[in-house]
């Protein structure tokens, strides 16, 4: 090169130390121009470039000057730093290792490679990069930093913690570690520890995003979700492309049932984050939670498309699956997952549903039993493997997994309040309260009049409009409205649901004495004069279709036409609110009798409902409320189910423990009616009530 050239090439450089990379850009150009080249100006030029943050240009020129001097370790460490500003981590890392196999010591080099490995999510090898630079230079508080941030990657929690604790030794104020110690802490199941850490982190930074996002994650993890939501907002307020401050305030919002916010918060994350798989498939979670099952598996597959090793998108096209009814491919969705990642435990947990739900019994005991080995503290899995107990008749396992699941998310209305665990009730003043559905309340209700004769003072609390219908149970009973509850005049409380664990441990200790319900006689009167001469037999059809549980137990209402075939007979509906729709759309020759708007349009729930059973030769239904009150009524019920029911119909019998007047018709196949409702009419006809004409 001659002399001018290298005057001008120092040139170059003196600009680039002294912070202008444009005019070394410019000059290293002019030279090039000039027809000057090698490998000096390439290194200086792409400096130049990468210091103007244009990382692709720079690699370019630093490759053509490593080419020129292959065992230059300062060019392929620089080349190292242009590819990992292009997120280029892997041809980065290629690049350090090529600088430390001519220069050892190459300290930063070493450094560099660790952080490129960790952008690689090989952990184990940026540890060991780590431990090299430590061992040269221990109080390399970025390198202990990043080393932390590594082992909490792969689980180490202790070993991270410690690593954030001696770089805050060594720089108290030190902004990444303070905010990775909280992480540390949260990764470990130690919630209150970690919020202590993020607020002593804001104490030293406020208004620090990182910190705040992590105080969101922590309040989060300790069912605070008011608090969460204001933290994830401050961190958005400070960082608006804070993606995963987004992502997470729209998950505690999905959380909370405001799915309209959640929504909003999903469509910003896709905007900041287009091709990033997590967006899809919170979206998807949303529409999943708002019932809207096909658009959440479309969601779902967006994002398998953009990610195809997603176990958590796979896991969640699974469930979409399963709710939409299609049980083998949930099967196989699910399967995939867990290939993807074995110990998936939500995956797991939702397997054994799916199988469950198709008659595999055994296989599905073994998920469950799983999926509780891999994360004991979700009671989700807890809840299903005792209804699989108690569908299989085993009461003493199923309903010690379900006081399982309730200690790990216990339903606590009143807290201060203490738990009834059971013992001798005298002179006890319980608090009952049914936060579940109707059926449930009319089920377990019939425990109440026990726990009175043996001394106790019973107050039940759950949904008003249900009370004048309970009330006929028993006038001891005393009915409040939540609102109105002074926990202090109570000795304790205890779900509706908690006391068959307790007094009816196994089948045989149900108490099934009925009728334990009454219907109004003013009510029972009129419509027995509605209903006039003749054989009737009342109908219901359909569940709340807005409830997951409703899925495969509702029945098209032209199922029922075998019944209607029978001589001498009148169908009459007791269906409300959904389902009436089908009453326009009847099959030929069916017809059903419709008492018309008034039936039971009260603020009283199902007061019509009991006095029309008490006129009808027979009841019908779905698995819904109206077959537990036609049940409490002590009044002859025909159950239809399907193939594999809720736990409370139990396996492979026609009767049922609960209620004496009640006969169980089951599907032989998933899905299959009509088999069903040719049986009950063969059942009415072999009682010596008539044959068809």
């Amino acid at each position: 090169m001659a002399v001018e050239a290298e005057a001008e090439l120092r040139h170059a450089l003196a600009s680039l130390r002294s912070g202008n990379p444009a005019g070394a850009e410019a000059t290293c150009r002019q030279l090039r121009a000039a027809g000057v080249d090698g490998a000096g100006l390439r290194q200086v030029l792409g400096i130049a470039l990468l210091e103007q943050q244009r990382p692709d240009e720079a690699a370019s020129e630093l490759q053509q000057a490593l080419a020129l001097e292959p065992a230059n370790p300062v060019v392929a460490y620089n080349l190292g730093n242009a590819l990992a500003a292009g997120a280029r981590h892997a041809e980065a890392a290629t690049a350090y290792r090529r600088a430390l196999a001519s220069q050892p010591a190459m300290l930063q080099a070493r450094y560099n490679l660790g952080n490129a490995l960790a952008a690689c999510a090989a952990h184990a090898d940026a540890i060991s990069a780590f431990d090299q630079v430590l061992a040269a230079e221990p109080r390399f508080v970025e390198a202990r930093n990043n080393r932390g941030r590594s082992r909490l990657a792969l689980g180490d929690h202790a070993g991270a913690l410690a690593d954030f604790e001696s770089v805050l030794a060594l720089e108290p104020r030190h902004p990444a570690a303070l905010a990775n110690r909280g992480a540390a802490l949260l990764a470990a199941d130690r919630h209150g520890e970690a919020l202590a850490a993020y607020r002593q982190a804001l104490a030293v930074l406020p208004g620090h995003a990182e910190a705040l996002h992590g105080l969101g994650l922590a309040y989060a993890a300790s069912s605070q979700p008011t608090q969460a939501i204001e933290a994830f907002s401050a961190a958005i307020r400070q960082a608006p492309g804070f993606v995963d401050a987004w992502r997470q305030r729209a998950n505690i919002l999905r959380d909370a049932g405001d799915l309209p916010a959640a929504m909003a918060d999903a469509l910003q994350a896709i905007a900041l984050r287009p091709e990033s798989a997590e967006g899809y498939n919170l979206r998807g979670t949303i529409h999943h939670e708002g019932l809207r099952y096909a658009e959440a598996l479309a969601d779902y597959d967006r994002a398998i498309g953009l990610e195809p090793a997603s176990a958590d998108a796979w896991c969640n096209r699974g469930n979409a699956l399963y709710d939409l009814g299609r049980l083998h491919d949930a099967r196989a969705a699910l399967d995939h997952a867990l290939a993807l990642a074995p110990g998936h435990a939500e995956a797991t947990s939702n397997l054994g549903m799916v199988l469950q739900d198709l008659g595999d019994f055994e296989a599905a005991h073994a998920a469950y039993d799983d999926a509780i080995a891999l994360r004991p503290g979700n009671p989700e899995s807890w809840k299903r493997r005792a209804t699989l107990h108690l569908l299989q008749g085993d009461f003493g396992r199923g309903w010690a997994d379900f006081e399982a699941s309730a200690r790990l998310a216990p339903h606590d209305p009143f807290p201060g309040l203490p738990r009834w665990h059971g013992g001798d009730p005298q002179d006890l003043s319980l608090l009952v309260h049914e936060p579940s559905g109707i059926g449930d309340a009319i089920q377990f209700l019939r425990y109440l009049p026990g726990l009175i004769d043996g001394g106790a003072r019973v107050t039940f609390t759950g949904a008003p409009r249900l009370f004048r219908l309970l009330a006929s149970c028993d006038p001891r009973i005393t009915f409040i409205v939540q609102e109105r509850i002074d926990p202090r005049v109570f000795d304790a409380q205890i779900d509706l649901w908690g006391l068959p664990r307790l007094l009816s441990p196994t089948v045989h200790a149900i108490p099934a004495r009925v009728p334990y319900l009454h219907a109004e006689p003013d009510r029972v009167a009129h419509w027995r004069r509605w209903l006039g001469e003749g054989r009737r037999i009342g109908i219901a059809w359909q569940g709340r279709p807005g409830r997951k549980i409703d899925a495969g137990r509702s029945i098209p209402l032209a199922a029922f036409a075998p019944l209607a075939t029978l001589p001498g007979v009148e169908l009459v509906s007791l269906q409300r609110n959904e389902g009436l729709e089908q009453l326009a759309h009847l099959p030929p020759g069916m017809q059903v009798r419709d008492p018309g708007p008034a039936f039971d349009a009260g603020a009283d729930a199902f007061l019509d409902t009991a006095a029309m059973m008490m006129g009808l030769d027979l009841v019908v239904t779905s698995d819904t409320a109206v077959a537990h009150l036609a049940g409490a009524l002590g009044r002859p019920v025909w159950l239809a189910l399907k193939q594999v029911p809720e736990w409370r119909w139990m396996l492979g019998r026609g009767d049922s423990p609960w209620y004496p007047g009640m006969r169980l018709f089951r599907q032989g196949e998933a899905g299959a009616w009509d088999p069903v409702f040719r049986a009950m009419r063969d059942a009415w006809r072999a009682e010596g009530n008539g044959a068809d004409p």
